[in-house]
């Protein structure tokens, strides 16, 4: 589960960080913060891929793009909004409270422990540098933070929570008549001429796609990472310049043992240093840390590390310590430490030495670097000078790709509904036909596949729209008929059932009348039947509403129940007045939201989200 978190983290976080984009290309402006067509986008192909494997391939039919953009969308506003709101409210989070939740992760955590390593070693696998991740965790902690005071502060009266145990436990009665519409399907007919007609008169509807063969160059910061060269001299004039700044020195790392007796406690000060005099006393005599921080300390973080304060450097640590464990020689234990926090004790189990890094050391790394500044300097100049030449001279892309050196790549028969490759995702089939595209033959200008992608394109060849044959879709007029006939004979048939009860009618109903006596508990009786039960009120008269399978229901309450007291229901169901509570607090919290997002500039490019 905490893995399925982490590979979440990147999608999520650095969706965030996308504004920098200008904004004609935006899906979202939320205040002063764009979230661009091209990283929604990418998070969208990014989550099918996901589903794909989840679901073995088959996606199921509710993710459709339009569901999983408003699912994106919809958390990445929220946490947008939480995080302006909480720093603009001067909520603080400790950088304590950040390497606490780091070093307690399991997935950080060797046999041993919290490693850097693990640390490193997990955050690269999903994309994420260490200071982001810490971002991450700086955000995430200062809008729970918001949340909990809302949430942690919510009471109910006792006269509220009365009335909703009331309400929890109360029961309707009444009487329904369902009117399925499959058995309504069963007797419908669409004759071939009605076919015909509805093809006739709605022949527009009924046109093949935009098809097109496409000329594009396509420009990748990581592709451009990768061609740049460095040779033996210019990596090391690198390393001489940084060895003279002291940036590969590699100071000594400390594995250091540590006792805390703390002082934030109502205990007296003497009781306590006679505490770390004996706790001292004993690992003098051989006892472990791990023995000591258990009988000894008062202190949750030594209990929970065992007395092991970890790998560090010694700027890592208060002065005080520093000058004792520049002292101590490997397994010593040190005299009794006193400080603002309380006594300490500490001892170092091992420690590196100080050393300068060497030039084969540092060489890969040095390369690393270059060919990444260099790469990505090339890739923002790129944008720039072809974003302008593409406008220039928007009659060719020849020009451009001799200009930059840039291969001209033809892309496979594509259409405005279905791609491959870089043309899978929606808004670059969008861009490529649009009509100065594909009809006045002009360079497409930039299209962001993502933050580190672009592609300028230009049509080879145009294959417009054709009237598709009546064959061709014959069966899908015919299901759509179908539909059609199907709802308009059922609302018919219902309509006519109401009728005839709420007359008085002594004509026959051809569907069971069936009395219920629902609570929220029932089970016997479908949820979309419940849910319109326990939605509505009493009446004296039938009414009919259209449930979410498509079925009508012909229904009418005649009786609200409520139980005598809740005391009986406090008794056997404890658990129902914390959710009650819980139920309160999101509420509130919902409402808080709520008025975030009011408050809140918002601009959404609707024709774009709006696209299924």
């Amino acid at each position: 589960m905490l893995l399925l978190i982490l590979v979440a983290i990147p999608l999520a976080f650095m969706g965030l960080g996308d504004y920098r984009t200008p904004q004609k290309d935006y899906s979202i402006i939320i205040n002063d913060k764009v979230i661009s067509v091209a990283r929604l986008e990418q998070e969208v192909f990014q989550y099918k891929q996901a589903l794909r494997k989840n679901y073995q391939g088959n996606i199921p039919s509710i993710y459709t793009d339009k569901f999983i953009r408003k699912v994106t969308l919809d958390y990445m506003t929220r946490s947008i909004l939480l995080d302006d709101t909480s720093r603009n409210l001067g909520l603080k989070f400790h950088n304590k409270s950040i390497i606490n939740e780091i070093k307690n992760t399991n997935a950080f955590k060797s046999e041993k422990g919290f490693t850097q390593e693990a640390y490193r070693n997990q955050l690269s696998r999903i994309g994420m540098t260490p200071k982001d991740y810490e971002r991450y965790i700086f955000q995430k902690g200062i809008s729970e933070q918001l949340k909990s005071a809302i949430t942690d502060t919510s009471f109910l009266t006792q006269e509220e929570k009365d009335d909703l145990i009331k309400f929890r436990y109360h029961t309707r009665e009444g009487e329904y008549i369902l009117i399925p519409h499959q058995e309504i399907k069963k007797r419908i007919i669409v004759t071939d001429e009605e076919l015909g007609r509805y093809f006739d008169k709605n022949t527009d509807d009924f046109m093949d796609v935009k098809k097109g063969i496409f000329y594009y160059i396509d420009v990748d910061k990581f592709v451009l990472i990768n061609s740049i060269k460095i040779n033996e001299e210019i990596s090391r004039d690198i390393y001489n310049v940084k060895l003279a700044n002291g940036e590969y020195f590699k100071p000594s790392v400390y594995k250091v043992n540590h006792i805390l007796i703390s002082a934030d406690t109502k205990k007296e000060f003497s009781d306590l240093e006679e505490s770390a005099a004996m706790a001292h006393k004993k690992l003098k005599e051989g006892a472990s840390f791990s023995e000591i921080a258990k009988t000894f300390s008062n202190d949750q973080e030594t209990r929970e590390n065992r007395g092991y304060l970890g790998e560090l450097l010694l700027s890592d640590l208060p002065a005080y310590l520093q000058i004792e464990l520049k002292t101590l020689k490997i397994g010593e234990i040190s005299k009794v430490i006193k400080s603002k926090r309380g006594f300490h004790i500490v001892s170092v189990m091992n420690k590196t030495e100080e050393t300068q890094l060497s030039f084969e050391e540092a060489k890969k790394n040095i390369e690393k670097e270059y060919k990444t500044e260099e790469g990505s300097r090339l890739f923002f100049d790129l944008t720039d000078q072809i974003s302008e030449k593409s406008f220039q001279d928007s009659s060719s892309l020849i020009n451009i790709a001799d200009e930059f050196n840039l291969k001209i790549n033809t892309s496979k028969l594509i259409s405005a509904d279905e791609g491959y490759g870089i043309f899978n995702y929606q808004h670059i089939r969008k861009a490529i036909f649009d009509d100065d595209v594909i009809i006045q033959k002009y360079n497409s200008g930039l299209i962001n596949v993502n933050n580190d992608r672009f592609i300028v394109a230009r049509i080879k060849e145009y294959f417009p729209p054709t009237k598709l044959r009546f064959e061709k879709v014959k069966n899908a007029i015919q299901a759509l008929l179908i539909t059609q006939k199907t709802d308009k004979e059922s609302l018919m048939e219902a309509t006519k059932i109401k009728n005839i009860i709420n007359d008085n009618s002594l004509e026959k109903i051809n569907f069971e009348r069936i009395d219920f006596s629902l609570s929220l508990n029932s089970d016997h009786v479908r949820n979309e039947i419940k849910k319109v039960i326990f939605s509505n009120n009493v009446s004296d008269k039938y009414k009919v509403i259209k449930i979410d399978s498509g079925d009508y229901l012909v229904y009418k309450i005649n009786f609200i129940r409520f139980p005598e007291g809740t005391e009986k229901f406090l008794n056997q169901k404890n658990e129902y007045s914390n959710f009650i509570i819980n139920t309160r607090s999101e509420s509130e919290y919902n409402t808080f939201y709520d008025l975030m997002r009011s408050s809140a500039n918002i601009k959404m490019n609707r024709e774009y989200l709006e696209l299924d």
